[in-house]
Parts: structure tokens; C-alpha cells; sequence
């Protein structure tokens, strides 16, 4: 059936894989060596919601095929002919789990092999542009050459320019019989035990995949053939509208993910609709109406109020997707035309196939003429953008595999979850309590500054609404948000409704002594750190992401305590303290070390590294410090409420753990990392840094950046690796 989408500006999101099922796409594109025809190409895929794509006829070169890395793809596996006909590429979405361990590339652009584990399940992943004769030794010499069979799930689609059974698969009443290289496909398929999933499902149903001008005929050519132990997990199966090529894309979805809970995030495009912030602000004020009383406990109504905005919007967001669905013309001529074809409808056909292409068109042309004014614009400049030309494409965060408590590696999604939360949860207790006279003699015994008192006296001072908001305003926009879902934009938007309900419960949990449960809730996720071995938990960064309304009342704290710091921080730390910068040390160090050495006395220098330093600082010896600094009980008091019943959870392949708490009771010193002389220092840092510049600038050769580009390109990214130096040489002028 053909379905065209008509004056429709859709904005279509990536599927998020919190689903049940992989979708699979073949679709031969017929070329995509112009810019414009990649972008409807990549555009269709998006809003198809691919996970991989089997494409056929990519037309592109081996040196060309990076032009298929669009943001969403991963990983890419290609085999190319030459630039005018042929090529296969399979595309994984970033989001995909997928480790390959083979990879086989037809060197005539025909086939790409790749074999490897998907998610739990071990697949061959088979992507076929077969050749539009009767060719028979084709099929038998491609499944030769099918690695890993006897241990693997094939997974075979494309385009194989034949049809099993030209009765149901043609559209031409003058049926053939099949052909020879048909034969030698069902042979082979019947003897691998591999099925047509799409015809198992349609036993007598008619539709087809391709249109041929020449013969205004359709055919079913294009398939998808799976391992029939893969039967159960074929959630569905379907042959898409024939746009932007004449091939139609066939989509097949595999329940081959392990079930995992969806995590709620706040759409901050919607905060750009003037008809949803009058509803929301509407459900605001008719809730506070019905529930805000003097006898409501304005923590519970806080709490109470995120939960029932957050239904509202999603309600709101659900309403707006099927309203959107409706503006959709479905226009089923294709269907008709098979089956009793003549010359009004084939006009009307060619009519709307020239109406889509043109609005596809005009989009892709659009979008193609802002990249081009935008990089020319700020494409040669010192930005963001020159920034993410060079940066590299950034790796999966998936983790596949990790060692277990046992020091056995687990592939197992649940048990990767569960072994990090163990080890976070082991990482982040106390050890036994130090004795409190001997943390009380340790800070008697040192000299410590303390803060002027009418310092004191302001931070004692209750927060006001003014100061709350002004804080508010002072937050980044687009940042992630915490495990509740709300982004501190929807808190700015809102700001004039949830300010005042913001204090009030900041106000009563510091007379009750303890936050309501979710502000107390992190979300840590995880990224991975370079050049470490990945299957070790200790090289994965942990982020922790707390929700908006604890990191509002985090700012306003530390906007209050921001002025009084360089008075009582010793000017030894350089860093997070305003109107130091970080060179001061180094050109202490250069002074030291070029300096004579007149008192014979010998000289170190001295590398220290906490491990995770600030999250393991123990709680009680911080707020002991606090008050030898001079801060009134009340602001330590503000600071021990951010400390007051923590808890985090980690989310791992969008599998998140229980919530474990958090705890420090006692201070400690943390591991020290010393180099043995300063010529190992050299040559661990020093070579270290010129090898990666190097390689940086052989990278970014191929860029089609200008002179003035690369000069910007050196100046953001070599030059600041070596600013510290640089900073600290005198500058003579002659």
C-alpha cells in the first residue's frame, strides 16, 4: 500500500530502545552519492525509527562510505563496487547493542557479511543486493561463504531481485514459473531451516515492494529471511509506503530485547508551544486550588505535584502524537492499481509520487542550505561547530560485558547492572567511624582563617523568593535532568507558579531536618574512561544526576558562600575559587625548580590522585570543618540537609538498579599516585601529549576546513593542551 504524507512537518524522535523490539529495515535506495538524496534517505530512516538498516545501491566508494556517519549511526559495515552501481552497507543505531567479531565484504559491492552478538543473542546479519539476472551460482557461492551457521541466528534481507512465488508476488497476470536462482534460495533456506518471515505471517496476501516504470508492474522483491528459531521473537513485519525510491523499505521487528523500564524525561520542544504552557499552567493552578491548604504539609504537596504534572504531560504529549497521526493522508493507490490497473490511476499515482518527492525535496534542499550558511558562517571560526567537526565520533556507552564480583566476565544485561550497583554501593559506605576527640584534636591543633562575622551574620539570613529566582535564572538550560525527569528549563518556565511552593518546602524540610525522598535520589550514569580496560567497572566515570529543585537549592547555597571563599581558602588551591587560575601553581613549580638550589637541601615533586575524591569525603568530618571556618549552625544546617538520607541508582543499557543509600561517617586519606623521577614524568605526560597532537592533526586533514579554519583549529585544541606552559613563560617585547 502506498501512503503518502502530505504538507505534514512532523517532528519524528529517535525510538529510544527502553522498547520491546529491535527494527530491522532493508531498502534498496538507489544511490547515495548526492547530498540532497541522502539527506530524504537518512530523514525516511529516522522517522522510521530504524535500529539497523540493510541498504542496497548505496553507490558510494570506499573512501565515501563515511558519508553515511550521521549522528544516530554507530556503526557502519559497507562493501562498495564502484561509484555509479551496486554497494551494501549494514548500519547499527548508537543505541544498539551489538559486538561483532566477523566481518566478510563482497569486493563486488553485492553482500555485506557481519557476524557478532546482538544483544544476548548470537546473529549473522546477511545484507544481499543480488544480481537482476538468472544467476543461481550467486546464492550458492554467497551462503558458502555465511560464517558461524552451526552457532548463530541468520538474519538474511535485502534485495534479491527474484520472486518465490510469482503467483502472489507479481502484480502482471501472466504468471511465470520461478527462476533458477528462485529454486536455489528456497533450496537453500529450506535447508538452513530459515523462513520468509513477512509471507509466514501473509500466507495469501498480495503486496509487493517494487515498482517498475518501464512495465508498470509491481513485484515482491525484496525480503527479509530469518532462522525459524527466531519465529517467536517476530513482533511484526511490514512493507512500508515506495518513497524516495522505488523500492519499497521493508521493516521487520524482533523482540530480542531484554524488558526494561522506560525512564520518563521531560520534552523541553514542548516548552516552545504557547498552547501547552497555557495547559500545564492551568493544571498547576487548578491543582494548588484543590489541594494547597494551611494544614498541607508543603513537602508532600511538592512531591504530590511533580507526580500529577508529570501525568498531565504525558497525557498532553499522547493527545498530541495521535492528533498528529490524524494529519496524515493515506493514500492507498498502490494497492488498487495492482489489482486493476489503468491509465487515470497511474497518473493519479505518478501525480502523488511527484508531490511527495517534491516536498522531500524541498525539505532535504532547506536543510542543506542552513548547514551551508551556518558553516560558513561560524564553520571557520573559534565555536562549537569547528569544536564538533573535529571532535571524534563519540563511542557506544553500552556496556557488553564486565567482571562480576568473581572476577568472571557476565554479558548478561542484569547482571552488568547489578555488578555495577554492588560496586557503587561498596564505594560509596563508610568505613568504621573515627573517634570524635581525635577528629576534634586534629582541627584544634591546626591554624584555620575564618569568616568575617558579618559574613556570618548574611548567610544566616532566611532565602528569599527574590534570591530563589535570580538563582533559577542563573542555572544552564538543556541539561540533563535527574530521575524525576524534570529539567531545570521547565522549572524557569514555570518559575512564577513553582518558586513560591519551591521555598516554602525548602523552608520545612529544614525545620523537619530531612528532604522529601526524590530530592534525595541520583541517577548515576556512566561513560568510559580512555584507554582503560572497559570490562572493569572502575573504568567507567560515574555521573550522578540529581534532580532540578535539590541542584536549585545547591546554587543558592553556593552563590551565598562563592564570596567568602578566597578570604578563607589558602592560596595553595587555585582551583574553583574566583580570581585564581590554575597557572599560578605551575609558575610556582618552574620557580622552584629553575631557581639555584642554595641550601643543598634535596627537592620532590610530588603527584597526588583521590580516587573519586569528592564523593568519598566523609560527611561529619566536612561539616566539623565547617565550623571551624566560622559558619553559623543554621547555613551548616542548609548544607547537612543536602546530606541527609542520600541514594542513588545506576542505569546500565537502560536497565536501572534499585535505589541503595549513600554513606560517610568518618575521614579518611585516600590513595597517592608518585612518579619515580621527573624524567618519567617527561616521558609519561610530556611524549604522551605530542603523540596525541600528532595524531589529531593527521586526522584532521581530510577536514574541508580553510586556512583561518585550521589556524582556529590549532588555537582550541593544541595550543590549550600546552596553556599551563605557556602561561606561565615571560613575554619580552623588542
Amino acid at each position: 500500500m502506498l501512503i503518502y504524507f502530505l504538507m505534514v512537518n512532523l517532528s519524528i524522535s529517535q525510538r529510544g530502545l527502553s522498547g520491546s523490539s529491535i527494527r530491522f529495515v532493508s531498502w534498496n535506495v538507489r544511490g547515495l552519492g548526492g547530498p540532497i538524496k541522502r539527506s530524504r534517505v537518512f530523514s525516511h530512516l529516522r522517522s522510521l525509527k530504524t535500529d539497523i538498516a540493510f541498504l542496497q545501491e548505496t553507490h558510494l566508494c570506499i573512501n565515501d562510505h563515511f558519508r553515511m556517519r550521521k549522528p544516530w549511526v554507530g556503526q557502519i559495515f559497507h562493501s562498495a563496487f564502484n561509484s555509479k552501481s551496486r554497494g551494501a552497507a549494514i548500519l547499527i543505531n548508537k543505541r544498539t547493542q551489538f559486538l561483532p567479531d566477523q566481518i566478510i565484504s563482497d569486493p563486488h559491492g553485492r553482500y555485506v557479511i557481519v557476524s557478532g552478538k546482538l544483544y544476548q543473542t548470537s546473529v549473522v546479519l546477511v545484507n544481499v543486493y543480488a544480481p537482476n539476472w538468472d544467476n543461481p551460482n550467486f546464492m550458492t557461492s554467497l551462503f558458502s561463504k555465511i560464517p558461524n551457521l552451526d552457532t548463530h541466528r541468520l538474519i538474511l534481507g535485502g534485495d534479491l531481485n527474484l520472486v518465490i512465488d510469482p503467483k502472489l508476488d507479481r502484480s502482471h497476470p501472466k504468471v511465470l514459473i520461478p527462476s533458477a536462482m528462485s529454486k536455489t534460495l528456497s533450496s537453500i533456506m529450506s535447508q538452513l531451516g530459515c523462513i520468509d518471515a513477512w509471507r509466514l505471517r501473509h500466507p495469501f496476501l498480495k503486496e509487493f515492494s517494487y515498482f517498475s516504470k518501464v512495465h508498470q508492474s509491481y513485484s515482491r522483491i525484496d525480503y527479509f529471511f530469518i532462522d525459524s528459531a527466531l519465529l517467536p521473537a517476530v513482533k511484526s513485519t511490514e512493507y512500508s509506503a515506495i518513497a524516495v525510491s522505488d523500492h519499497t523499505p521493508h521493516i521487520l521487528d524482533l523482540a530480542l530485547l531484554p524488558v526494561t523500564t522506560k525512564q520518563w524525561k521531560f520534552n523541553t520542544g514542548l516548552l516552545a508551544k504557547d498552547e501547552f504552557c497555557n495547559y500545564i499552567s492551568k493544571k498547576i493552578g487548578v491543582f494548588l486550588d484543590s489541594n494547597k491548604t494551611e494544614s498541607t504539609s508543603p513537602s508532600l504537596l511538592w512531591e504530590t505535584l511533580k507526580a500529577v504534572i508529570r501525568g498531565d504531560i504525558i497525557s498532553y504529549s499522547t493527545h498530541l502524537a495521535r492528533k498528529n497521526k490524524q494529519k496524515q493522508q493515506e493514500l492507498s493507490v498502490d494497492r488498487e492499481y495492482s489489482s486493476s490497473p489503468n491509465p487515470e490511476l497511474y497518473a493519479k499515482r505518478i501525480k502523488l509520487q511527484s508531490d511527495y518527492d517534491l516536498l522531500s525535496t524541498n525539505k532535504a534542499e532547506y536543510l542543506l542550505r542552513r548547514t551551508k550558511g551556518t558553516y560558513y558562517e561560524y564553520g571557520d571560526k573559534a565555536s562549537r561547530l569547528l569544536a564538533l567537526q573535529l571532535k571524534r565520533q563519540s563511542a557506544s556507552n553500552f556496556i557488553t560485558q564486565i567482571y562480576d564480583s568473581s572476577h568472571s566476565l557476565t554479558t548478561n544485561p542484569a547482571e552488568i547492572n547489578s555488578t555495577f550497583a554492588s560496586y557503587y554501593s561498596n564505594l560509596y559506605q563508610s568505613e568504621p567511624p573515627a573517634n570524635r576527640t581525635t577528629m576534634s584534636n586534629f582541627l584544634d591543633n591546626i591554624d584555620i582563617p575564618t569568616i568575617d562575622p558579618h559574613i556570618k551574620e548574611e548567610l544566616e539570613t532566611p532565602i528569599k523568593l527574590e534570591e530563589l529566582i535570580s538563582c533559577l535564572k542563573l542555572m544552564q538550560n538543556n541539561k540533563a535532568p535527574g530521575p524525576d525527569g524534570f529539567p531545570i528549563d521547565f522549572y524557569k518556565k514555570f518559575s512564577h507558579q513553582l518558586a513560591p511552593l519551591l521555598l516554602d518546602m525548602f523552608n520545612e524540610s529544614l525545620k523537619r531536618g530531612s528532604l522529601p525522598t526524590t530530592l534525595n535520589q541520583a541517577l548515576i550514569t556512566l561513560i568510559p574512561k580512555k584507554d582503560k580496560n572497559l570490562n572493569d567497572c572502575s573504568s567507567w566515570r560515574p555521573i550522578s544526576l540529581l534532580n532540578s529543585d535539590v541542584k536549585l537549592l545547591a546554587k543558592v547555597l553556593a552563590c551565598r558562600l562563592d564570596p567568602c571563599l578566597p578570604d578563607i581558602i589558602s592560596l595553595d588551591q587555585t582551583g574553583f575559587v574566583r580570581g585564581r587560575q590554575l597557572s599560578s601553581n605551575i609558575r610556582r613549580l618552574l620557580n622552584i625548580v629553575l631557581s639555584p638550589n642554595t641550601s643543598q637541601d634535596a627537592e620532590m615533586i610530588i603527584s597526588l590522585d583521590a580516587e573519586k575524591a569528592f564523593d568519598r569525603v566523609e560527611w561529619n568530618y566536612l561539616f566539623s570543618v565547617l565550623g571551624k571556618f566560622g559558619f553559623g549552625s543554621k547555613f551548616i544546617s542548609w548544607i547537612q540537609l543536602l546530606y541527609s538520607a542520600p541514594s542513588a541508582c545506576v542505569t546500565t543499557n537502560f536497565q536501572r538498579s534499585e535505589y541503595f543509600p549513600l554513606s560517610y561517617n568518618c575521614f579518611r586519606y585516600l590513595g597517592i599516585n608518585i612518579s619515580h623521577s621527573l624524567s618519567s614524568l617527561y616521558t609519561n605526560n610530556f611524549t604522551k601529549l605530542v603523540t596525541e597532537n600528532r595524531s589529531d592533526l593527521a586526522r584532521w586533514d581530510s577536514l574541508p576546513l580553510s586556512l583561518v579554519g585550521r589556524i582556529n583549529s590549532i588555537k582550541m585544541n593544541i595550543l590549550p593542551r600546552f596553556l599551563f606552559l605557556f602561561q606561565c613563560l615571560p613575554i619580552f617585547f623588542i
